[in-house]
Protein backbone atom coordinates (compact mmCIF):
# COMPACT_ATOMS: atom_id res chain seq x y z
CA UNK A 1 0.00 0.00 0.00
CA UNK A 2 2.83 2.32 0.83
CA UNK A 3 4.97 1.21 -2.12
CA UNK A 4 6.72 4.05 -3.89
CA UNK A 5 6.16 4.78 -7.57
CA UNK A 6 9.55 5.00 -9.29
CA UNK A 7 10.12 6.52 -12.72
CA UNK A 8 13.34 5.99 -14.62
CA UNK A 9 14.79 8.98 -16.44
CA UNK A 10 18.12 8.75 -18.24
CA UNK A 11 20.99 11.15 -17.61
CA UNK A 12 23.28 12.52 -20.31
CA UNK A 13 26.69 10.93 -19.59
CA UNK A 14 28.79 13.97 -20.47
CA UNK A 15 27.55 15.98 -17.52
CA UNK A 16 26.35 13.36 -15.09
CA UNK A 17 28.48 13.28 -11.96
CA UNK A 18 30.26 16.55 -12.70
CA UNK A 19 27.53 18.68 -11.21
CA UNK A 20 26.44 16.43 -8.38
CA UNK A 21 26.51 17.71 -4.85
CA UNK A 22 28.30 16.01 -1.97
CA UNK A 23 25.18 13.96 -1.33
CA UNK A 24 23.74 11.61 -3.92
CA UNK A 25 20.19 12.26 -2.70
CA UNK A 26 18.21 15.45 -3.07
CA UNK A 27 14.82 16.21 -1.59
CA UNK A 28 12.40 18.76 -2.98
CA UNK A 29 9.37 20.15 -1.14
CA UNK A 30 7.09 21.46 -3.89
CA UNK A 31 5.06 24.43 -2.71
CA UNK A 32 1.50 24.11 -4.06
CA UNK A 33 0.01 27.16 -5.74
CA UNK A 34 -3.20 28.76 -4.58
CA UNK A 35 -5.04 27.06 -7.45
CA UNK A 36 -3.73 23.59 -6.62
CA UNK A 37 -6.39 21.09 -5.71
CA UNK A 38 -6.46 19.67 -2.15
CA UNK A 39 -5.10 16.28 -3.23
CA UNK A 40 -1.94 17.71 -4.81
CA UNK A 41 -1.49 20.01 -1.80
CA UNK A 42 -1.20 17.06 0.54
CA UNK A 43 0.96 14.84 -1.71
CA UNK A 44 4.22 13.71 -0.04
CA UNK A 45 7.75 14.80 -0.83
CA UNK A 46 9.38 14.24 -4.22
CA UNK A 47 12.82 12.63 -4.16
CA UNK A 48 15.53 11.99 -6.72
CA UNK A 49 18.71 9.92 -6.75
CA UNK A 50 21.39 9.16 -9.30
CA UNK A 51 22.38 5.52 -8.95
CA UNK A 52 24.52 3.05 -10.89
CA UNK A 53 25.50 -0.55 -11.31
CA UNK A 54 27.91 -3.09 -12.75
CA UNK A 55 26.71 -5.73 -15.19
CA UNK A 56 28.53 -8.61 -16.83
CA UNK A 57 27.79 -10.29 -20.13
CA UNK A 58 29.44 -13.65 -20.71
CA UNK A 59 30.04 -14.82 -24.28
CA UNK A 60 27.23 -12.69 -25.69
CA UNK A 61 24.67 -14.07 -23.24
CA UNK A 62 22.30 -12.20 -20.92
CA UNK A 63 23.56 -9.30 -18.81
CA UNK A 64 23.79 -10.10 -15.11
CA UNK A 65 23.78 -7.40 -12.42
CA UNK A 66 26.80 -7.91 -10.16
CA UNK A 67 26.67 -4.67 -8.16
CA UNK A 68 24.11 -1.94 -7.63
CA UNK A 69 21.05 -4.15 -7.96
CA UNK A 70 19.67 -2.96 -4.62
CA UNK A 71 20.38 0.73 -5.14
CA UNK A 72 23.52 0.59 -3.02
CA UNK A 73 25.86 1.96 -5.70
CA UNK A 74 26.20 5.37 -7.30
CA UNK A 75 27.13 5.96 -10.99
CA UNK A 76 29.96 3.85 -12.40
CA UNK A 77 32.16 5.87 -14.75
CA UNK A 78 34.99 3.51 -15.70
CA UNK A 79 35.89 -0.19 -15.65
CA UNK A 80 39.32 -1.71 -16.24
CA UNK A 81 41.12 -4.92 -15.34
CA UNK A 82 44.11 -7.07 -16.07
CA UNK A 83 41.85 -10.02 -16.90
CA UNK A 84 38.57 -11.70 -15.97
CA UNK A 85 39.71 -12.41 -12.41
CA UNK A 86 41.05 -8.91 -11.65
CA UNK A 87 38.57 -6.13 -12.48
CA UNK A 88 38.12 -2.61 -11.06
CA UNK A 89 35.18 -0.21 -11.28
CA UNK A 90 35.44 3.52 -10.57
CA UNK A 91 32.23 4.96 -9.12
CA UNK A 92 31.01 8.37 -8.05
CA UNK A 93 30.05 6.61 -4.84
CA UNK A 94 28.93 8.53 -1.76
CA UNK A 95 29.14 7.30 1.02
CA UNK A 96 31.11 4.37 -0.41
CA UNK A 97 34.85 4.43 -1.07
CA UNK A 98 34.49 4.84 -4.82
CA UNK A 99 36.81 2.13 -6.13
CA UNK A 100 35.48 -1.41 -6.33
CA UNK A 101 37.30 -4.65 -7.14
CA UNK A 102 36.15 -8.08 -8.25
CA UNK A 103 37.97 -11.38 -8.67
CA UNK A 104 35.54 -12.33 -11.40
CA UNK A 105 33.25 -14.25 -9.07
CA UNK A 106 30.45 -11.67 -9.17
CA UNK A 107 31.40 -10.22 -5.78
CA UNK A 108 32.56 -6.58 -5.60
CA UNK A 109 34.35 -5.08 -2.61
CA UNK A 110 35.44 -1.50 -1.91
CA UNK A 111 39.15 -0.72 -1.98
CA UNK A 112 40.70 1.17 0.95
CA UNK A 113 40.89 4.47 -0.86
CA UNK A 114 39.81 7.85 0.50
CA UNK A 115 38.22 9.33 -2.62
CA UNK A 116 34.54 8.43 -2.83
CA UNK A 117 33.98 10.23 -6.12
CA UNK A 118 36.00 8.53 -8.84
CA UNK A 119 35.90 8.90 -12.62
CA UNK A 120 38.69 6.72 -13.98
CA UNK A 121 40.79 3.61 -13.40
CA UNK A 122 43.68 2.10 -15.35
CA UNK A 123 46.83 0.11 -14.73
CA UNK A 124 49.81 -1.36 -16.50
CA UNK A 125 49.35 -4.63 -14.60
CA UNK A 126 48.12 -6.29 -11.43
CA UNK A 127 50.64 -4.50 -9.22
CA UNK A 128 50.50 -1.06 -10.87
CA UNK A 129 47.02 0.48 -10.74
CA UNK A 130 45.81 4.10 -10.83
CA UNK A 131 42.45 5.66 -9.97
CA UNK A 132 41.43 9.28 -10.50
CA UNK A 133 38.53 11.50 -9.58
CA UNK A 134 37.44 14.41 -7.44
CA UNK A 135 40.62 14.45 -5.33
CA UNK A 136 43.15 13.78 -8.09
CA UNK A 137 45.17 10.60 -8.57
CA UNK A 138 45.73 7.54 -6.40
CA UNK A 139 48.36 4.92 -7.17
CA UNK A 140 49.13 1.46 -5.84
CA UNK A 141 52.39 -0.30 -6.65
CA UNK A 142 53.04 -3.86 -5.67
CA UNK A 143 51.24 -4.88 -2.49
CA UNK A 144 51.53 -1.43 -0.91
CA UNK A 145 48.59 0.71 0.20
CA UNK A 146 47.00 3.26 -2.10
CA UNK A 147 48.85 6.57 -2.07
CA UNK A 148 47.70 9.99 -3.24
CA UNK A 149 49.91 11.66 -5.84
CA UNK A 150 49.91 15.42 -6.28
CA UNK A 151 49.52 15.74 -10.02
CA UNK A 152 49.13 19.52 -10.00
CA UNK A 153 45.75 19.54 -11.70
CA UNK A 154 43.44 22.46 -10.89
CA UNK A 155 40.40 20.31 -10.20
CA UNK A 156 38.91 16.88 -10.62
CA UNK A 157 40.43 14.45 -13.10
CA UNK A 158 38.08 12.53 -15.35
CA UNK A 159 40.04 9.81 -17.14
CA UNK A 160 43.38 8.01 -16.94
CA UNK A 161 45.33 5.86 -19.41
CA UNK A 162 48.88 4.87 -20.12
CA UNK A 163 50.98 3.20 -22.77
CA UNK A 164 52.93 1.46 -20.01
CA UNK A 165 54.11 1.72 -16.43
CA UNK A 166 56.42 4.64 -17.25
CA UNK A 167 54.04 6.62 -19.44
CA UNK A 168 50.75 7.53 -17.75
CA UNK A 169 48.26 10.26 -18.66
CA UNK A 170 45.38 11.81 -16.74
CA UNK A 171 43.00 14.46 -18.08
CA UNK A 172 40.63 16.95 -16.48
CA UNK A 173 39.19 20.44 -16.53
CA UNK A 174 40.61 23.48 -18.34
CA UNK A 175 42.06 21.26 -21.05
CA UNK A 176 44.73 19.96 -18.68
CA UNK A 177 46.74 16.85 -19.46
CA UNK A 178 49.00 15.52 -16.72
CA UNK A 179 51.73 12.95 -17.47
CA UNK A 180 53.89 10.76 -15.25
CA UNK A 181 56.78 8.34 -15.67
CA UNK A 182 55.29 6.23 -12.88
CA UNK A 183 57.54 7.77 -10.23
CA UNK A 184 54.86 9.88 -8.52
CA UNK A 185 55.90 13.09 -10.29
CA UNK A 186 53.57 14.63 -12.87
CA UNK A 187 54.17 17.26 -15.53
CA UNK A 188 51.50 19.34 -17.18
CA UNK A 189 50.57 20.06 -20.77
CA UNK A 190 47.39 21.47 -22.23
CA UNK A 191 45.40 20.83 -25.36
CA UNK A 192 45.23 24.61 -25.73
CA UNK A 193 48.53 24.21 -27.60
CA UNK A 194 46.25 23.10 -30.42
CA UNK A 195 43.24 25.28 -29.68
CA UNK A 196 43.46 28.61 -27.86
CA UNK A 197 39.93 28.16 -26.51
CA UNK A 198 40.59 24.76 -25.00
CA UNK A 199 40.94 26.19 -21.50
CA UNK A 200 37.16 25.86 -21.36
CA UNK A 201 37.29 22.16 -22.23
CA UNK A 202 36.62 19.41 -19.69
CA UNK A 203 38.53 16.42 -21.00
CA UNK A 204 36.57 13.22 -20.34
CA UNK A 205 38.35 10.58 -22.40
CA UNK A 206 41.89 9.53 -23.31
CA UNK A 207 43.24 6.54 -25.23
CA UNK A 208 46.24 5.69 -27.34
CA UNK A 209 47.67 2.91 -29.44
CA UNK A 210 51.11 3.59 -27.99
CA UNK A 211 53.37 6.31 -26.56
CA UNK A 212 53.47 8.23 -29.84
CA UNK A 213 49.78 8.05 -30.72
CA UNK A 214 47.42 9.49 -28.08
CA UNK A 215 43.87 10.85 -28.42
CA UNK A 216 41.80 12.94 -25.98
CA UNK A 217 38.38 14.52 -26.07
CA UNK A 218 35.71 16.01 -23.88
CA UNK A 219 33.00 18.54 -23.27
CA UNK A 220 33.24 22.17 -24.34
CA UNK A 221 34.89 21.62 -27.72
CA UNK A 222 32.16 20.21 -29.92
CA UNK A 223 33.31 18.01 -32.75
CA UNK A 224 36.98 18.05 -31.74
CA UNK A 225 39.40 15.24 -30.94
CA UNK A 226 42.89 16.17 -29.75
CA UNK A 227 45.91 14.15 -30.87
CA UNK A 228 49.49 13.99 -29.61
CA UNK A 229 52.59 12.25 -30.91
CA UNK A 230 53.85 11.91 -27.35
CA UNK A 231 55.75 15.20 -27.34
CA UNK A 232 53.25 16.96 -25.00
CA UNK A 233 51.98 19.08 -27.88
CA UNK A 234 48.46 18.56 -29.25
CA UNK A 235 46.75 19.05 -32.58
CA UNK A 236 43.04 19.18 -33.36
CA UNK A 237 41.13 16.76 -35.54
CA UNK A 238 37.59 17.62 -36.64
CA UNK A 239 34.84 15.11 -36.07
CA UNK A 240 31.43 15.55 -37.82
CA UNK A 241 29.70 15.77 -34.43
CA UNK A 242 27.65 18.49 -32.75
CA UNK A 243 28.57 17.56 -29.19
CA UNK A 244 31.58 16.76 -27.05
CA UNK A 245 33.51 13.48 -26.93
CA UNK A 246 32.59 11.05 -24.14
CA UNK A 247 34.64 7.94 -25.06
CA UNK A 248 37.59 6.92 -27.26
CA UNK A 249 38.84 3.43 -28.14
CA UNK A 250 40.86 1.79 -30.87
CA UNK A 251 42.01 -1.60 -32.08
CA UNK A 252 45.23 -0.01 -33.29
CA UNK A 253 46.71 3.17 -34.81
CA UNK A 254 44.67 2.80 -38.01
CA UNK A 255 41.36 1.80 -36.41
CA UNK A 256 40.19 4.39 -33.86
CA UNK A 257 36.66 5.19 -32.61
CA UNK A 258 35.15 8.15 -30.75
CA UNK A 259 31.68 8.67 -29.28
CA UNK A 260 29.70 11.90 -29.35
CA UNK A 261 26.08 10.69 -29.21
CA UNK A 262 26.92 8.85 -32.45
CA UNK A 263 29.97 6.72 -33.30
CA UNK A 264 32.84 8.05 -35.40
CA UNK A 265 35.84 6.30 -36.97
CA UNK A 266 39.32 7.31 -38.08
CA UNK A 267 41.94 5.36 -39.98
CA UNK A 268 44.60 7.28 -38.08
CA UNK A 269 44.99 9.90 -40.81
CA UNK A 270 43.25 12.71 -38.92
CA UNK A 271 40.02 12.26 -40.84
CA UNK A 272 36.82 11.11 -39.11
CA UNK A 273 33.56 9.76 -40.49
CA UNK A 274 30.26 8.70 -38.99
CA UNK A 275 29.70 4.97 -38.46
CA UNK A 276 26.23 3.89 -39.52
CA UNK A 277 24.62 1.89 -36.72
CA UNK A 278 20.98 0.89 -37.25
CA UNK A 279 18.58 2.38 -34.68
CA UNK A 280 21.36 4.23 -32.82
CA UNK A 281 19.59 7.60 -33.15
CA UNK A 282 22.11 9.65 -31.14
CA UNK A 283 22.04 7.13 -28.32
CA UNK A 284 25.75 6.32 -27.91
CA UNK A 285 27.62 6.93 -24.66
CA UNK A 286 30.71 4.64 -24.64
CA UNK A 287 32.75 2.36 -26.90
CA UNK A 288 35.17 -0.54 -26.44
CA UNK A 289 36.24 -3.71 -28.20
CA UNK A 290 37.65 -7.14 -27.50
CA UNK A 291 40.54 -9.26 -28.70
CA UNK A 292 38.33 -10.94 -31.31
CA UNK A 293 37.59 -7.64 -33.05
CA UNK A 294 34.07 -7.33 -31.68
CA UNK A 295 33.05 -3.71 -31.15
CA UNK A 296 30.66 -2.66 -28.37
CA UNK A 297 28.77 0.63 -28.07
CA UNK A 298 26.86 1.45 -24.90
CA UNK A 299 23.72 3.55 -25.12
CA UNK A 300 21.01 5.05 -22.98
CA UNK A 301 18.13 3.06 -21.53
CA UNK A 302 20.22 -0.10 -21.38
CA UNK A 303 20.97 -0.31 -25.10
CA UNK A 304 24.00 -2.32 -26.20
CA UNK A 305 25.09 -2.26 -29.84
CA UNK A 306 27.46 -5.02 -30.91
CA UNK A 307 29.35 -5.34 -34.20
CA UNK A 308 30.50 -8.86 -35.04
CA UNK A 309 32.02 -9.66 -38.44
CA UNK A 310 30.70 -6.38 -39.82
CA UNK A 311 27.10 -6.86 -38.68
CA UNK A 312 25.44 -4.77 -35.98
CA UNK A 313 22.92 -6.08 -33.46
CA UNK A 314 21.14 -4.22 -30.68
CA UNK A 315 19.66 -5.51 -27.43
CA UNK A 316 18.01 -3.51 -24.66
CA UNK A 317 17.93 -3.98 -20.92
CA UNK A 318 15.14 -1.48 -20.37
CA UNK A 319 15.44 0.63 -17.24
CA UNK A 320 19.14 -0.19 -16.81
CA UNK A 321 20.16 3.42 -17.43
CA UNK A 322 23.03 4.77 -19.49
CA UNK A 323 25.78 2.28 -20.35
CA UNK A 324 28.64 4.76 -19.92
CA UNK A 325 31.55 2.46 -19.02
CA UNK A 326 32.59 -0.62 -21.03
CA UNK A 327 35.53 -2.99 -20.67
CA UNK A 328 36.08 -6.44 -22.15
CA UNK A 329 38.33 -9.41 -21.51
CA UNK A 330 38.16 -12.45 -23.72
CA UNK A 331 34.49 -13.21 -24.36
CA UNK A 332 33.27 -11.25 -21.32
CA UNK A 333 32.04 -7.66 -21.20
CA UNK A 334 31.63 -5.53 -18.07
CA UNK A 335 29.24 -2.57 -18.14
CA UNK A 336 29.06 0.41 -15.79
CA UNK A 337 25.80 2.33 -15.73
CA UNK A 338 24.08 5.45 -14.46
CA UNK A 339 20.34 5.77 -13.80
CA UNK A 340 18.23 8.67 -12.55
CA UNK A 341 15.49 7.64 -10.14
CA UNK A 342 12.62 9.89 -9.11
CA UNK A 343 9.65 9.12 -6.87
CA UNK A 344 6.98 10.75 -4.75
CA UNK A 345 6.00 9.60 -1.29
CA UNK A 346 2.49 8.14 -1.02
CA UNK A 347 -0.44 10.41 -0.13
CA UNK A 348 -1.33 9.57 3.49
CA UNK A 349 -5.00 10.58 3.00
CA UNK A 350 -5.58 8.19 0.14
CA UNK A 351 -3.11 5.44 1.07
CA UNK A 352 -4.33 4.59 4.54
CA UNK A 353 -2.74 7.39 6.56
CA UNK A 354 -4.47 9.41 9.31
Amino acid sequence: MFARCIALVLVTPLVAGCARSSSSTTTTDPAPSASANPKSARTGKTHAEVKGGVRRMKAGGPRTVEAGGKGELDPVHAIWGTGPTDVYAAAWDDPGRGLLHSKGDGVWTHEELRDRRLRGVWGSGTHDVYACGNMGVYHRKGLAMWTHEASGSHGATFAIWGSGSKDVYEVGADGEVMRSRGDGAWRKSNVSSADGGAHNVILLAIWGSGPGDVYAGGQGADGVVYHSDGSDTWSTQRVPAKGGISSIFGFGPKDVYAVSHFLYHSAGDGQWETVDIPQLDGNAAAVTGDSHGTLYVGGRDGDLYVRTNGTWTNTRDKGAGTYQALWSSGDDLWIGSETFLEWTDPDPLTDGGP
